[in-house]
């Protein structure tokens, strides 16, 4: 009797991890990521991080928030308004009637 509720146990712990097991890469994600990555590298213009120090610290900020390996290249070149939202996203603050 406690050999079969052990291997019950066992049998449906693997059940368990097996169905709630997600997949490694999601490729409908990698396929998106792919895309953006291939438009941050043909982005065009002057990197204008590399003169204002204040402007880089914001973007590699919102690149380390978002968790994103485009923003960084986006928000220093000033394409597709990703500085600005940026901006707006790193200065965000809760209304004063939210915060209580």
């Amino acid at each position: 009797m406690t050999q079969r509720l052990i291997i019950f146990l066992v049998c449906f712990f693997l059940a368990t991890i097996s169905v709630k097991s997600n997949p490694v890469v999601d490729p409908t994600k990698f396929e998106n990521l792919q895309r953006l990555v291939e438009l941050a590298l043909k982005a065009e213009g002057p990197d204008k991080c590399l003169l204002d120090s204040n402007l880089r610290d914001d973007c590699e900020s919102c690149s380390k928030v978002t968790k994103s390996v485009v923003v960084n290249t986006f928000c220093c070149k000033e394409k597709l308004g990703i500085k600005e939202w940026c901006m707006e996203f790193l200065n965000y603050a809760l209304p004063e009637s939210a915060q209580r």
